[in-house]
């Protein structure tokens, strides 16, 4: 039997229960008026933006947009990995090395997302 050489690590890919797992911190430090563009492209995007601009409340609204992301995802597996790449285009580098450790690359101010 031949060695293969070293096994590869899988890469983690970003998932629901990711995002579900850092609900609490996505909901302290997002502001979904920053991601009406995003929310736009996706499926029922023009209502969920209207609900978003429609709420006074900044927790309400980024309860809408956590909430519109998770059922978005689960339709469109492409979903999630377009959120990370709209935090990178965002510069919200902190978040997304949060939620994904070792795929920004600091300092540089570039993000290798995927």
């Amino acid at each position: 039997m031949q060695n293969a050489g070293p096994r590869r690590k899988r890469k983690h890919v970003f998932s629901v229960k990711d995002l579900q797992k850092h609900y609490c911190m996505l909901r302290e430090e997002l502001e979904p008026r920053h991601f009406l563009e995003f929310v736009k492209r996706s499926a029922d995007g023009e209502t969920v933006v209207q609900k978003i601009l429609g709420t006074k409340l900044r927790r309400e609204r980024v309860t809408l947009f956590l909430n519109h992301l998770e059922s978005s995802a689960a339709r469109d597996k492409t979903v999630l990995k377009s959120f990370l790449a709209e935090l990178g285009k965002l510069k919200m580098h902190s978040i997304l090395e949060f939620l994904v450790p070792g795929k920004t690359k600091t300092g540089t101010r570039k993000t290798s997302v995927y």
